[in-house]
């Protein structure tokens, strides 16, 4: 039994969303994702004390939770939240993490006394994890980053080392947490019963998702842009209109004339490749016009945000459906995962029905 104690869009820019390597994140970030439940304990980036975590790490701290008589400290609940703050930072202005921290803290504690009684469970049907078996697991996260082009972690020793840097734990502390989240893998695979996915259920996931079973549609094309606040930008759109009564091809003239940020791409060639959602980054009216411009054509100028576009159209590929043969393994795949999920939480959710659980959260000091 257990006592208790927005979404806000983003500015568009005038250029297209990218993706890119998040900037300070770890190297065997993926690796600890693979054993993690939910995001527990672990974060990412070097790890830092909050003001709150040191006070209490001075003075002795409290209790957070008691789960079935054992303690979660106050002082390893601020440092988990430490390192999930860290996880959301770059991704989320500071003065909105600061505002979400109560619930941030909140969240972490549940997955903790969650944590707490599946490593009970663990416990008392004796499941361990052997030496050799956190070392294959983590040879096995060296090997998969070599797969993946990454030869940054070189041995076992490299990696450690990384996990110390962006976790702030040495190596027992390291594999003690990767023993834990190995055992509660081994409980969860125990669990689970295989349940039969007939091809009727298939066929309604395929019906009922078209697009997640679907190429996108792509458009290519190339683009002069200038600054509205380009005190030359008349000139040069007049030198631009010139050179294209003249005949001169468009690549030359977006080598000579196109001013704006992130243009020269390419080979200087301006091109951009986006599919259909990520034009919709683009300030309106390029969206649009892109899709409504026949290959081949140069639009005339664009103002959108604060940018002037002069783009020609290079091609429009049309996103295709899949075929359901092309894509019932996958949906097997997943319908398996949602079903084991199903029973994970209903097995978390007996766990907490039958400890004892008390919180002591309202009662804590706020970072």
């Amino acid at each position: 039994m257990t006592t208790d104690a927005p979404k806000t869009d983003a500015p568009k820019t005038s250029a297209p969303k990218t993706v890119a390597k998040e900037t300070g994140a770890s190297k065997i970030e993926f690796a600890v994702r693979a054993v993690l439940l939910g995001s527990v304990l672990l974060g990412l980036g070097s790890f830092r004390l909050s003001p709150l975590a040191a006070q209490i790490s001075t003075r002795g701290g409290g209790f957070a939770a008691l789960v079935n008589g054992k303690p979660i400290t106050f002082f390893e609940l601020e440092q988990s939240v430490d390192r999930r703050m860290l996880a959301l930072r770059g991704r989320n202005p500071d003065s909105l993490l600061e505002g979400q921290r109560p619930r941030v803290r909140s969240d972490v504690l549940s997955e903790l006394i969650t944590e707490r009684l599946l490593l009970g469970r663990c416990d008392g049907l004796k499941i361990e994890v052997r030496t050799d078996e956190v070392d294959q697991w983590v040879q096995m996260q060296i090997d998969d980053a070599r797969s993946r082009g990454d030869d940054s972690i070189g041995d076992v020793s490299d990696f450690f080392d990384q996990w110390e840097a962006d976790f702030g734990e040495n190596e027992e502390q390291a594999r003690h947490q990767i023993r834990n989240r190995l055992r509660i893998r081994q409980l969860l695979n125990s669990i689970y019963l295989p349940e039969y996915i007939s091809p009727a259920e298939l066929r309604a996931y395929y019906r009922n998702h078209p697009k997640e079973f679907s190429t996108p549609t792509v458009h290519e094309f190339r683009q002069i842009v200038l600054p509205m606040n380009d005190p030359d930008r008349l000139a040069v759109l007049a030198a631009i209109d010139a050179d294209r009564v003249a005949g001169k091809p468009f690549v030359e003239i977006i080598r000579e004339h196109s001013r704006g940020p992130r243009t020269n791409i390419k080979d200087a060639e301006g091109e951009w490749v986006t599919t259909d959602e990520e034009l919709d980054s683009f300030y309106s009216p390029v969206p649009e016009t892109v899709r409504a411009t026949p290959v081949g054509m140069v639009t005339e100028p664009l103002y959108a945000g604060q940018m002037i576009h002069i783009i020609e159209v290079m091609r429009h590929t049309p996103g295709r459906q899949k075929g359901f043969d092309e894509c019932q393994l996958d949906i097997r795949s997943k319908l398996r995962y949602m079903r084991e999920d199903q029973q994970r939480q209903r097995f978390e959710r007996e766990l907490h029905r039958n400890a004892e659980i008390r919180q002591f959260l309202t009662d804590s000091p706020r970072g």
